[in-house]
């Protein structure tokens, strides 16, 4: 008896492991016919199922608490893979355009029109809008930053870092599927491969970066082709990494970090064009330090007169220093930018502007690492702790970025990042 129950379910194992296998089989299949842009100038890739079965066990290890704190969000996502109507591929790509280079797109084929309505016009009755009767084109804005557009045929995603109006930009992609091709085909004719659980590829081969994701770990490796050839070694502020709730720098000059560029103009509060720089550094220590701030209120006397009075508060500030090196218009303005009161000194050619008065000796030293980051967001500051911040927190979201320059113009990047059990 105990042989016979050993046999079929030996049998009715193998059997559940072939279907499952099958279907993974397809699904992998499928994936290599989703669409990209014969334009496109990146492709980022998301191997949604290798993802969900290398990870199994740390799903299984989340407690009832956190699973029932996330339940919206879970139904969401089973309605969306298994009652959306969308072919949803094992794994995803996205592209970027020449013309639109801040934003991101996907082509997902439509299995079930019907369906496809019924799953956004429930979930977003009032983001949903018709755009062609005809075509049954329908508009739906899932976020300020993310759209999308679908027809009986196709449904086109756009995901963009501004706030721009993306219906033109996904219509005219439907319009056109003739300027379509597989992301498959397309990384054969460039010649690289989607061999991560996340990928991200210029296509004119100077960027490439791959990250794999395991246990609550994320390794990520890539290159990055730079357009001048950079010295092994350049000087830094001496900072401590090991310590520090952040540290990070460049030693790379604005023109090869155009986004660090943007970033920097937007926190600083000027035009990307009026700045040059070939360093910066940026460093949030673990301690505070105290500034004063002065509170002015305006009141009426007894004869309704107006008068003003103002108090002096001593505020506790996380303590915060950041160094500049280059050339930036109306610098005596930067420390009305920020939150807090910035007292700014000069080491040499170095810039370096501090929340706390308290003068230190700075110390420089050489590093090979053109670009540094590490963050320990389980000690962010309290005062910080909102949106994602407060997520990243409360998971303990560690992140450890190194580079080093190869061959004069290439960089290579490793890192890790990881969240507490």
């Amino acid at each position: 008896m105990v042989k016979k129950i050993f046999i079929y379910t030996s049998i009715t194992l193998a059997v559940l492991f072939t279907i499952g296998w099958g279907f993974y089989l397809v699904r992998k299949y499928q994936a290599n016919k989703q669409f990209v842009s014969t334009q496109s100038t990146t492709i980022l890739s998301v191997a949604v199922d290798d993802l969900l079965l290398d990870n199994v066990s740390s799903l299984l290890k989340k407690k009832k608490s956190q699973v029932s704190d996330t339940t919206s969000k879970r139904n969401w996502l089973k309605d969306f893979f298994w009652n959306s109507g969308l072919k949803i591929p094992s794994r995803l790509f996205f592209f970027s355009l020449p013309q639109e280079q801040d934003n991101l797109f996907a082509i997902l084929s439509v299995s079930n029109y019907e369906t496809c309505l019924s799953f956004f016009v429930n979930h977003y009755p009032k983001q949903i809008e018709l755009i062609d009767k005809e075509k049954g084109l329908m508009a739906v804005k899932l976020h300020k930053y993310c759209h999308i557009l679908f027809n009986k045929e196709f449904l086109a995603l756009g995901v963009s870092t501004a706030e721009p109006e993306l219906k033109q930009s996904l219509a005219a992609l439907l319009d056109k599927p003739q300027s379509w091709q597989t992301a498959v085909s397309k990384a054969t004719e460039i010649g690289f491969t989607f061999d991560k659980h996340v990928t991200l590829n210029r296509l004119d081969q100077t960027l490439a970066i791959g990250i794999d994701i395991r246990e609550n770990k994320a390794t990520i490796t890539g290159n990055w082709l730079l357009s001048q050839q950079q010295p092994t070694k350049k000087m830094i502020r001496q900072l401590q990494p090991t310590t520090d709730v952040l540290t990070f720098w460049s030693t790379l000059p604005f023109e090869e970090t155009p986004l660090l560029a943007r970033i920097s103009a937007l926190v600083l509060g000027n035009e990307t064009a009026s700045m040059k720089a070939d360093y910066i550094d940026i460093q949030v220590s673990p301690q505070s330090t105290t500034q004063q701030d002065t509170i002015i209120s305006y009141g009426y006397d007894d004869n309704f007169n107006s008068i003003e009075t103002s108090e002096i508060r001593t505020l506790t500030v996380p303590k915060v220093s950041y160094t500049w090196r280059g050339t930036i218009k109306n610098k005596v303005q930067l420390p009305s930018k920020f939150f807090y009161n910035f007292y700014r000194t000069e080491v040499d050619n170095y810039e370096i502007n501090s929340t706390s008065r308290d003068s230190e000796q700075q110390q420089f030293i050489s590093t090979e690492s053109p670009i540094f980051l590490a963050v320990d967001f389980g000690r962010w500051p309290n005062s910080w702790s909102m949106g994602l911040f407060e997520t990243w927190k409360a998971s303990g979201l560690k992140v450890h970025i190194d580079s080093r320059i190869k061959e004069g113009r290439t960089l290579t990047i490793n890192g890790h990042a990881s969240i507490a059990d």
